[in-house]
């Protein structure tokens, strides 16, 4: 098994939608990131194991079955240093052909599911979720560059050249001997001295004005090129800037059309960065753009209900089989409602059998028509709480059976 410290990468989470197997294990539960409570995360797994043990006798198997995934339980109970290290939620997925560990930075609910899939729900919830970010601070004595998540604390500075790191770091590595042009052998002043690494500029206090713009304006050039590159393999979902108002509208006048689009984000401190108060606002951010994506989404499914459009689905066992033949566009639900619905796809006979005899191992559901829908590219709309529940029960009061609706492409 391999162990990962983050949510897995889409490529990852799609690669197991293609999977299935007559048995595949699901364990999840939330986790204590730190303090003595750390203990707690090592009994919530041996919980899990006890309602393994129970589920596996339900399906007629038992866990000694299956030697190598309880040696491996065993072994995870007794990693105290894992336990002391954790994210926000703890995910292993087991079948005997495949295996995976996760260490979330959102919390999982506490399940343990026995399944033909992985139960991949709340990672992909998550995942179609728009929560990384970038923020590019721009100030003539410090510039950085960081990423992170909205998930989680903590945030990672990213590795930038050290003549980039500040306007006058940018001075002392400049070859001002050669004009315009930047020396990738470090300072060449050797005329003036080894020590001197400050501009000599020639003329009174207007030439010194302009010779200094005109290095400013090739400082933030080269800052342009590499935080665009930088940018576009980042990726993030959002890429925001902070910083001193003139250092931003002189950035954005030398940067390229196809610069990486960034938003302009209401904090005041970019020189002097408190990594809480910035996660704090852009926490704010994202939480206004959410709820700005679920009004949109809500609203173009009521202006389809009004029209009687025929490709809306509300129902269950409808939606599970649109999803397995293809045809969701975009599938809703209520991500805060947690119950199972098992049962089967008859493709023979095009209907979703939901008798679940002892003895078989069925599909949820909520989780099959999840995973059918990334797989043949629809998109996911998470509502968080009662009143995204409520939204959609105003549109039809079919909603509140399941908490889920489709837009179907045909």
């Amino acid at each position: 098994m391999k162990t990962y410290v983050n949510l897995p990468n889409t490529e990852t989470l799609e690669k197991l939608c293609e999977y299935s197997d007559d048995l595949c294990i699901t364990i999840t539960f939330p986790t204590v990131m730190k303090g003595p409570e750390t203990e707690q995360n090592a009994i919530r797994l041996k919980n899990a194991r006890q309602s393994l043990e129970e589920k596996l006798e339900a399906v007629d198997k038992k866990l000694r079955d299956f030697p190598e995934l309880a040696k491996k339980m065993e072994e995870l109970e007794r990693d105290g240093p894992l336990w002391e290290h954790q994210e926000k939620g703890f995910c292993l997925l087991w079948s005997p052909k495949k295996s995976h560990i996760f260490q979330t930075p959102y919390s999982l609910p506490e399940k343990v599911i026995i399944d033909q899939h992985f139960y991949l729900k709340d990672l992909l919830l998550n995942q179609h979720q728009k929560n990384s970010f970038t923020v590019l601070s721009l100030n003539e004595e410090k510039i950085g560059l960081i990423k992170g998540c909205v998930n989680n604390v903590a945030m990672e500075t990213i590795a930038m050249p050290p003549h980039m790191e500040s306007f006058g770091a940018f001075l002392s590595a400049y070859d001002f001997e050669e004009s315009l042009q930047f020396s990738t052998q470090g300072p060449a002043q050797k005329s003036r001295g080894a020590g001197d690494r400050t501009p000599h500029y020639h003329g009174q206090s207007v030439a010194q004005d302009d010779t200094k713009n005109r290095y400013r304006e090739e400082f933030l050039k080269q800052v342009e090129d590499w935080s665009h590159e930088t940018l576009n393999r980042l990726n993030a979902d959002y890429n925001f800037m902070i910083g001193d108002e003139r250092i931003i509208g002189l950035f954005k006048k030398i940067a390229r059309d196809t610069y990486p689009e960034t938003i302009l984000l209401d904090y005041k401190n970019a020189k002097d960065i408190r990594p809480k108060d910035l996660m704090a606002s852009i926490e704010q951010y994202f939480s206004n753009q959410k709820k700005s994506d679920e009004i949109d989404e809500v609203g173009r499914l009521a202006r389809l209900n009004a029209g009687n459009e025929a490709n809306l689905l509300f129902t269950l066992d409808q939606i599970a089989l649109a999803a397995h033949n293809s045809r969701i566009e975009t599938l809703i639900i209520a991500n805060d409602f947690d119950n199972e619905y098992w049962g089967n796809i008859d493709t023979d006979n095009e209907e979703v059998n939901t008798d679940k005899t002892f003895n078989d191992v069925g599909c949820e559901l909520i989780n099959l028509a999840i995973i059918n829908t990334v797989k043949n590219g629809g998109d996911l709309v998470s509502l968080d709480g009662v009143a995204g529940k409520r939204k959609l029960e105003k549109v039809d009061e079919r909603f509140n059976d399941h908490k889920i609706a489709a837009i179907c492409r045909w």
